[in-house]
């Protein structure tokens, strides 16, 4: 009974931890994002010009946006072959200077110079498990690295049981990911390893199956990311997973989150 107490126990406080990790991505996650939903458009002109702006809409022969001139924010239009450029939400006004009452940009420190996103968060179905809370990051231009917290079935022995069981816990691990491709449409592989945050249990085979019980799994992905460098992230693919000592399941992924 002493040891019953005590798992309980252990395992609230497990709980209750992974529940304030969770809330504190979330609150963390809304703060970033709403310093980097303040970015603007860029418009790039044939004479040189780069106007930060906020696009309206496009045609096919006008752009239609919104600038600031003489220090006020106006509605106008440009002749699409007056633009030799332009992309979304990549002008960081706070780091960028303008010329004074416009925002004709004389300081380029705030653009983003290519069209690989940054930081992500995303919620996976399927995937690491049943589901995942996950933080990406760039390292370089066509890689990336991601922690997540997931859950997942172990075989573990029951003491009170004497005998082994499946459980479902709370699993912690990263992953490597290498993506290729142009504007928003990505291929993604990726590769990583988990382990169950219970290392204070006994991982143990289940009878009459052959299946083995062991805290670390390793996780693959190949398959498709949408993503744009500041707004909606969508990815689908094929994600093995591999529980040391056992065979690996082909599990399908789907994730929904956005990048800053």
């Amino acid at each position: 009974m002493i040891c019953v107490e005590k798992y309980l126990v252990l395992s609230h406080n497990i709980k209750m931890l992974i529940m304030k990790i969770a809330i504190s991505m979330s609150l963390i996650f809304l703060c970033v994002n709403a310093v980097y939903t303040q970015n603007f458009d860029l418009l790039v002109k044939s004479n040189g010009d780069s106007i930060a702006c906020r696009i309206d809409s496009i045609t096919s022969t006008q752009y239609f946006f919104e600038m600031r001139i003489n220090g006020a924010w106006v509605h106008t239009h440009i002749n699409k072959e007056n633009v030799i450029k332009y992309d979304s939400n990549v002008v960081n006004k706070k780091n960028t200077d303008f010329m004074p009452g416009t925002s004709i940009i004389t300081h380029k420190k705030g653009i983003r110079t290519d069209s690989y996103p940054g930081t992500t968060f995303y919620i996976e179905l399927g995937g690491k498990g049943y589901c995942s809370a996950n933080i990406d990051f760039r390292l370089k231009q066509n890689h990336r690295v991601s922690l997540f917290l997931s859950v997942n079935d172990y075989v573990v022995w029951d003491i009170s049981e004497n005998s082994s069981e499946t459980k479902k816990l709370s699993t912690a691990g990263f992953m490597y990911n290498y993506i290729k491709g142009k504007s928003k449409s990505f291929f993604e592989l990726g590769i990583g390893i988990s382990t169950s945050v219970r290392l204070d249990l006994k991982y143990d085979e289940m009878p009459d199956t052959g299946y083995k019980g062991s805290p670390l799994n390793i996780h693959g992905f190949i398959g498709y990311r949408y993503q744009k460098p500041n707004g909606l992230l969508f990815r689908a693919g094929l994600t093995p997973l591999y529980n040391l000592g056992n065979f690996p399941l082909p599990i399908l992924g789907i994730s929904i989150g956005y990048s800053f």
